[in-house]
């Protein structure tokens, strides 16, 4: 706990204590300081102390002492130190005399310088003589602190009696709360001619004076000079009434502090300009005098806030911390209106007001892709970036871009304005976008910017289309097949005449009710082998934007070609000698359904037939009928079967001679009879065909001889 220091024994002017919380009061005679307690006299204060070991302190003015034990341990002087001369002592009485005041004596008699050669204390507590001094009598006793009393001061002689006056300024001070005292005039007898003229004032005016029912007694009124600071004073001079035996009266004086000098202040934004870098500043509140009651609700902010007020070692000094808005522009102020503190004396104080200009709006950016929309018709487009304020560092790496490029980024004649093209890329579909990151770019005051984007529908995609012929093969059972054509957008100006066949035709080009599909029919082509196809060309058809279109297409086997029958009788001719042959049945495809029973056979028989090692071909027997003679044939009809594919074969055939018929043979003896006269005849061989191997050895003859055998013309006779 705090321990009592020192007490006040005068103050002269203005004075204040401060606490160790900070807290301010004035000081007046008989305060008690504790320890740790400062003391700050104004210009023109002086205090008085008496310390608790008994020292005397004194302070003078504009100084800010810390009451401390070290302070209070000073070496107390001699008794020859502080030894009050007799010229000194004579300088008292004679002030007391005449009616003067003992703060108008100089330093020596007042006490504030020693006394011997010892270099002691430098105060001497002289603090009122009520009646006379002994010159004889009296001396400083550093022991002693009282007032000297009237009965203990008495006149080396006796005298006639002396009229005086007592004048007290009743109130301690006065200020713009209490401007006015009652002031008392105490005289020792009545006195007589005693008038308000007869007041002097200092720092103010006295009014109003009145004697009261004790006829030694008089009241007046002080008030105190609006804007007077320092030691007013009351005072009645030497002669100015008599007692009633005309004996003329001393004068006498009281003073009071006053202070009715409003308080002012100074107010200071300390630096010059506030944006997003530098957006808050030091703020001094410093003040004539140490303020009473001002505290951050007190502070008028305009385009911002102020922070931490706090006082400094300086009680006339506040600190504070303006931050500006963010995205304010113009002038911020920082204020404090009249009358919102005082000082220590009541006073109201005067206000101020200072300013800053501000700029903590960060700079915007509007971008705009001015093309609605960009395909392979129109791949770019203008781009504008239009700030709030000229950019500062904005280049076209800070412009991000998806879907395409940014290029030739260029400032205008407007310095809020550039421009750029964004070409969209080839290919792409979706939303192209341009954007501008925030913080990207600052303004002139290095406030950061606000980035934005801007959009656009990009189809630059080419449409494709799958083309399906929908039949996996085709051949004379199945000859057609729908072909789809699936787009990827809804084509534009896609016809039949875009559309190319092989190994067929395409017909009954169609729409559906799916805008990207379309169907047709293909058509193989009678007699037709090999692959067939169905597509569509690069850049017959757009999508709605004008894209060229890519191609598509589709092929499909196709076996519309009747398989055909090459039928041989291997030998060339049959007959008894050769009755039969090999027939071998050759198909231009391996057959389905053939059998024997499609084999058709004219003078034979057609026997075991068999495939062979080679799928096409088929072997059989054909077997001519004994004593046919003619063309035989071997035959397969059309119809008779068909490929792997269902084609159905054509059919063959092949003939072959036969002579399965014995030749005859007449004989005729022309002569009818014969003797000695016609011993011979011609004889005439005539075959049904001309005879192989006929000789005259094969003729038997009886009763006679056949010779000269000759073949006629007729190869039969």
């Amino acid at each position: 706990m705090a321990q009592a220091i020192a007490v006040v024994v005068a103050v002269t002017g203005r004075a204040f204590a401060r606490d160790v919380k900070g807290n301010l009061r004035p000081l007046k005679a008989g305060d008690t300081l504790q320890e740790g307690e400062v003391v700050i006299t104004m210009s023109g204060g002086h205090v008085e102390l008496a310390m608790a070991d008994g020292a005397p302190m004194a302070i003078a003015s504009d100084q800010t002492v810390t009451l401390t034990a070290e302070v209070s341990a000073t070496t107390r002087p001699g008794r020859e130190d502080a030894q009050v001369s007799q010229d000194t002592v004579d300088q008292v009485i004679q002030a007391l005399e005449q009616g003067g005041n003992l703060d108008d004596i100089e330093a020596p008699a007042a006490g504030l310088a020693g006394g011997g050669g010892g270099e002691g204390s430098n105060f001497v507590r002289l603090l009122r003589i009520s009646e006379g001094v002994n010159p004889l009598d009296f001396e400083y006793r550093q022991e002693t602190t009282n007032r000297v009393q009237a009965e203990e001061a008495t006149l080396a002689a006796e005298e006639p009696a002396i009229p005086r006056v007592a004048i007290d300024i009743v109130d301690s001070q006065l200020n713009d709360t209490d401007a006015s005292s009652l002031v008392t005039f105490t005289f020792t007898t009545a006195p007589t001619g005693f008038a308000i003229e007869d007041v002097a004032a200092v720092g103010g005016t006295v009014s109003n004076l009145q004697p009261t029912d004790d006829p030694h007694v008089f009241t007046a009124t002080f008030t105190a000079t609006d804007g007077f600071a320092g030691t007013a004073s009351v005072s009645v001079s030497n002669g100015a009434y008599t007692d009633a035996a005309g004996t003329p009266g001393t004068g006498g004086s009281d003073s009071v502090p006053v202070d009715r000098s409003n308080p002012e202040l100074t107010l200071d934004i300390v630096i010059g300009q506030l944006n997003d870098t530098t957006n808050t500043s030091p703020v001094t509140f410093t003040f004539t005098e140490p303020p009473v009651g001002f505290t951050i609700d007190d502070v008028i902010v305009v385009g911002g806030v102020v922070t931490n007020l706090q006082p400094t070692d300086d009680p006339r000094v506040y600190t504070g911390t303006f931050t500006a808005n963010d995205g304010f522009t113009g002038t911020g102020t920082v204020s404090v209106a009249d009358g919102t503190y005082t000082d220590v004396a009541g006073n109201p104080g005067t206000g101020d007001i200072d300013t800053v200009p501000v700029d903590t709006a960060n700079p915007s950016l509007t971008l705009d892709i001015e093309i609605a929309e960009l395909n392979d018709g129109e791949i770019s487009s203008p781009v504008t970036f239009t700030f709030s304020e000229a950019p500062v560092g904005f280049t076209i790496e800070d412009v991000i871009v998806d879907g395409g490029t940014v290029t030739n980024l260029q400032p205008t004649d407007d310095p809020r304005v550039y421009t750029g093209t964004f070409t969209a890329t080839d290919g792409y579909t979706g939303t192209g976008t341009v954007s501008v990151a925030d913080g990207a770019y600052t303004d002139d005051q290095g406030n950061l910017g606000t980035g934005d984007v801007d959009t656009v529908p990009i189809d630059r995609s080419n449409p494709t289309l799958p083309v399906n012929i929908v039949d996996t093969q085709l051949n004379d059972a199945d000859n057609s097949s729908v072909v789809t054509f699936t787009f990827s957008e809804a084509p534009v100006g896609f016809t039949i005449d875009d559309i190319d066949a092989v190994g067929g035709t395409v017909t009954n080009l169609q729409p559906t009710a799916d805008p990207l599909v379309f169907t047709a029919t293909f058509t193989a082509t009678e007699g037709f082998t090999g692959t067939a196809s169905v597509s569509v060309a690069d850049g017959t058809y757009t999508d709605i934007h004008g894209n060229v279109g890519t191609g598509g297409s589709d092929t499909v086997p196709v076996d519309t070609l009747n398989p055909t029958l090459a039928v041989d009788i291997v030998d060339a001719a049959l007959n008894d000698g050769d009755p039969s042959s090999v027939v071998t049945f050759t198909f231009s495809e391996a057959p389905a359904g053939f059998s024997i029973d499609d084999i058709v056979a004219v003078g034979g028989a057609v026997t075991d037939l068999q495939p062979t090692a080679d799928p096409l071909v088929f072997t059989a027997t054909f077997t001519a009928t004994d004593g046919f003679s003619g063309t035989a044939g071997v035959s397969v009809t059309d119809g008779a079967y068909t490929d792997a594919q269902g084609n159905v074969g054509t059919g063959g055939s092949d003939t072959v001679p036969v002579d399965r018929s014995n030749p005859t043979l007449a004989v005729d003896i022309v002569d009818a009879a014969l003797n000695d006269g016609d011993s011979s005849s011609l004889v005439t061989f005539t075959f049904s065909e001309a005879p192989v191997g006929f000789t005259a050895d094969d003729i038997i003859a009886i009763g006679g001889a056949v010779t000269d055998l000759q073949p006629t013309a007729d190869p039969k006779v």
